[in-house]
């Protein structure tokens, strides 16, 4: 079921502000986390998490810094339009899927502070105070350090969507078809 479904079917909490224009925000932000900046991250990251004997392929973390960037100069920039810290009502279950976290980025990115991105520092700050970003932030910290202990697997990654869309339309077509021919690659189905 899609979050917009369960706003029409549980109207008394949505998931989504009731105005329009408050709404048209909220998915532009969903959008921008969802397909832009989770799938550089994660593609990124591999190496810091994965059982891999190799290193990422030239130029990887080069383009995945410069489309972070943009992503940045985006989100900073919508930011900036709704001085508020959050861009629209308050968090409500959870579901405000956007550039949340930072710890995620230090794998492409460091985190910049400066004047430049006040706005992204203000509302990352924010966020920690929100009582579902700190349990998810806990959570998340508590299932990383568990990591090399669980047993799902770390060898063959799994591809699918914006996170391949990503990775084949920067040009890493020649590499990732060594990790399929490797067995290093899975696929949803």
């Amino acid at each position: 079921m899609l979050d917009t479904d369960l706003d029409w079917r549980y109207p008394a909490e949505p998931l989504y502000p009731a105005k329009i224009e408050e709404r048209v925000v909220a998915r532009a932000f969903e959008r921008l986390g969802d397909q832009r900046f989770d799938p550089i991250v994660v593609d990124c990251s591999y190496w810091s998490w994965g059982d891999r004997d190799d290193r990422p392929p030239p130029g990887l973390l080069e383009t995945g810094q410069k489309d972070i960037d943009t992503v940045f100069d985006r989100l900073e920039r919508m930011l900036v339009a709704r001085p508020q810290p959050w861009p629209f009502q308050t968090p409500r279950g959870g579901r405000v899927r956007v550039v949340c976290q930072p710890r995620r980025l230090a794998q492409v990115r460091p985190y910049d502070r400066s004047e430049a991105f006040s706005g992204r520092h203000d509302w990352f700050k924010a966020m920690r105070t929100q009582p579902v970003f700190a349990a998810d932030a806990k959570r998340t910290g508590a299932f990383l350090k568990e990591l090399e202990h669980l047993t799902h697997q770390r060898r063959r990654l799994f591809w699918s969507g914006d996170r391949l869309e990503w990775l084949l339309s920067r040009g890493f077509e020649r590499w990732f078809i060594g990790e399929i021919e490797a067995g290093r690659a899975t696929f949803p189905g």
